[in-house]
């Protein structure tokens, strides 16, 4: 869930949570597993997104190192 409420803005990530995914000093990781997920969701309609599927992660994972 973090990843979604972090990529969404979501209040449900803490804080503190945004501060560290945020800090450039920490190395942030998501499996594969929670891409597969998303993905399987969001074609069956459970998990509507702000953009295609692989439009946004490729955004947002080639956004992740540009601090």
């Amino acid at each position: 869930h973090a990843f979604l409420w972090f990529i969404s803005g979501d209040n449900a990530l803490t804080g503190k949570a945004r501060i560290l995914i945020e800090d450039e000093l920490n190395e942030n990781l998501i499996s594969a597993a929670t891409l597969w997920e998303i993905g399987i969701k969001n074609s069956l309609g459970k998990l509507p997104l702000s953009k295609p599927f692989g439009e946004l992660i490729a955004q947002q994972l080639s956004s992740a190192g540009d601090g």
